[in-house]
């Protein structure tokens, strides 16, 4: 029997998928059925705790879509179902939160890692050689610490986190009993500023200062936090008196990096600092193949060679790329092809094809294809082939713009958005049925593409 006013683990449960039932209800009716079979149905609940809502997921294509799409729906509706859940997490299978848990086969693994990332998953190209053979010396050195604390910096996208979780991993590999601690930056700093309001202080340092490995993700977040950075510099201290194992990552190098006490910079840099470069045409290749194989996903080189040509800087990018093509695949009932390709990468590779493809460009190629003149293809006539061309114009001025429905109907003589939407439908569906259609939409994106 439970305490008065104590809610039970069962009553939590409850609460929480009854939250997220309602919630599911409002989704469905935001952002319609297809999306929603596809990308909400699927999601459970794990539980729910103070202000927060755990979420699961079957897939990891399912978090990346969410990020990159629908966080901002699903925040809105729970907000309107319980005022009092301010955030939610989606996870994937046994990853429950983002606290410093204990695992549950391995009782001594301190971790918030993931078993998706190791050292034969991470793709090894010559940008970042060097900090890969660094993580595994760092981790499989059994005498010492030589190369403490190990440093990685590189921008965003380029796989330190794989690193770090990888050494994570790989630790506890040799050693089930090696206490391992992954961490971000701004969770120490959000930790520490809940233990001062809770008063335990003491309970906190025992945490991060009782670890074998300790992992931290983009320190950088560090700067101007003076209270973290103080109770961090000790813990950093303690950690390497003890002959414990210290793993950072930064977007920049240590000397780069303002708003860092001087004493603190200069233990980053008192062991080896290694960087990680984008990677070359080869790697990034080499890299959506892993990750289609892993999916088991059936993509044709020829879409992942574009892919690595048109983003170049972010591995990030490109799962997202990937996570882009399979969303309009399963959602449109289309097949990945070059074409698709075409036209959804323009809208995602930065700096690129996207700045420079606008509807003018569009409704010149076209009618130059059709044999036909802007001004005929913006005008009101309505021979069959113009019809035609006016409609392959406007669908291609939807797929490959981010220009929105009442933009596009006023660079086609202010015609209104259902006529947009409608021959949207209509090519839409020429494509897949009529040969003559597919073809000139193919040529006319491919050289639009180039």
């Amino acid at each position: 029997m439970g305490l008065p006013g104590v809610a039970r683990p069962a009553d939590l449960q409850a609460k929480a998928e009854k939250i997220w039932s309602n919630c599911r209800d409002k989704l469905k009716d935001i952002v319609g059925a297809r999306a929603f079979s596809t990308w909400i149905e699927p999601v459970g609940v794990v539980g729910m705790g103070a202000g927060s809502i755990t979420l699961v997921a079957p897939h990891k294509f399912h978090v990346d879509y969410w990020e990159k799409n629908i966080r901002p729906a699903v925040q809105g509706a729970l907000k309107d179902v319980e005022p009092e859940i301010k955030t939610f997490y989606l996870v994937v299978k046994e990853i429950k939160n983002e606290t410093v848990a204990i695992a549950r086969k391995q009782p001594h693994k301190r971790k918030m890692l993931q078993d998706e990332f190791t050292f034969d998953n991470f793709v090894e190209g010559s940008g970042n050689q060097f900090a890969k053979t660094a993580a595994w010396t760092f981790v499989t050195n059994q005498n010492g610490t030589r190369f403490n604390p190990l440093f990685v910096y590189g921008m965003t996208g380029l796989g330190k986190t794989h690193l770090l979780q990888s050494i994570g991993n790989q630790a506890v590999d040799q050693n089930p009993r090696t206490k391992v601690c992954y961490i971000t930056s701004e969770k120490f700093f959000r930790d520490f500023i809940n233990s001062i309001s809770n008063k335990t202080t003491t309970q906190f340092s025992t945490i991060y200062r009782n670890v074998d490995v300790l992992l931290v993700d983009d320190v950088q977040f560090f700067q101007k936090k003076e209270g973290t950075q103080e109770q961090f510099f000790h813990t950093f201290n303690e950690l390497l008196q003890k002959g414990k194992q210290i793993v950072l990552s930064s977007d920049r190098a240590p000397k780069d990096i303002l708003g860092i006490e001087e004493r603190l910079l200069s233990r980053f840099q008192s062991g080896l600092v290694v960087d990680i470069q984008p990677p070359d045409f080869e790697t990034r290749i080499a890299i959506l193949q892993q990750k289609a194989n892993q999916d088991a996903l059936d993509i044709p080189y020829e879409v992942l060679e574009y892919i690595a040509t048109k983003i170049q800087t972010n591995v990030r990018e490109l799962f997202g790329a990937i996570v882009r093509l399979l969303a309009r695949s399963l959602l449109y009932e289309e097949e990945i092809t070059l074409d698709l390709a075409k036209r959804e990468i323009v809208k995602i590779s930065p700096g690129g094809q996207s700045q420079k493809i606008s509807i003018e460009s569009i409704q010149e190629t076209t009618a130059a294809k059709f044999g036909f003149n802007t001004d005929q293809i913006i005008g009101k006539g309505r021979r069959k082939e113009l019809a035609l061309a006016r409609q392959i114009a406007m669908y291609l001025s939807r797929e490959m713009t981010e220009c929105s429905l009442k933009t596009i109907g006023l660079h086609f003589g202010g015609r209104d958005h259902s006529t947009i939407i409608h021959a949207c439908k209509q090519i839409g569906s020429l494509t897949k049925s009529d040969g003559v259609v597919k073809t000139a939409v193919e040529n006319i994106t491919s050289k639009l593409a180039i």
